[in-house]
């Protein structure tokens, strides 16, 4: 939670803990997105969301990578497609038909690359998801 820096904290709380529950603390801060104890702290008193980590820190943080580079594949080969649709227009004579197949093949590779991405990124996400 960012909170406005123009009210300062000014008020403390002090509190003492059982060694059992300042490592239960401790380890919902590590799993947390929290930068500190404080920000932790003030965001559970407050009712604030507290987001956490749900599996792990690295497939957390693959996830949205991975998400990121199916997304722009998938851009990719719509773009592929558009340019192929326009040869399909414009097309006149040889040369052009010539382009046309090579595209639609390239296309198709990419096609089954991307497909083969995806498939590999779900295999990578049910392996984390069950750890």
């Amino acid at each position: 939670m960012i909170h406005n820096r123009k009210t300062p904290h000014t008020f403390q709380v002090a509190t003492t803990l059982t060694p059992e529950e300042y490592r239960n603390l401790i380890e919902r801060l590590n799993q947390s997105t929290c930068r500190s104890l404080a920000e932790l702290l003030r965001d559970l008193i407050t009712g604030q969301p507290v987001t956490t980590y749900f599996r792990s820190r690295s497939a957390d943080e693959f996830l949205p990578i991975a998400m990121s580079l199916s997304n722009e594949l998938t851009a990719a080969g719509k773009h592929l497609q558009e340019t192929i649709a326009w040869l399909h227009l414009s097309e006149k004579g040889p040369k052009p038909n010539a382009a046309i197949h090579e595209l639609e093949t390239a296309f198709f590779a990419f096609d089954r690359k991307t497909d083969e991405i995806k498939e590999k990124l779900n295999i990578i996400y049910e392996l984390w998801w069950h750890k």
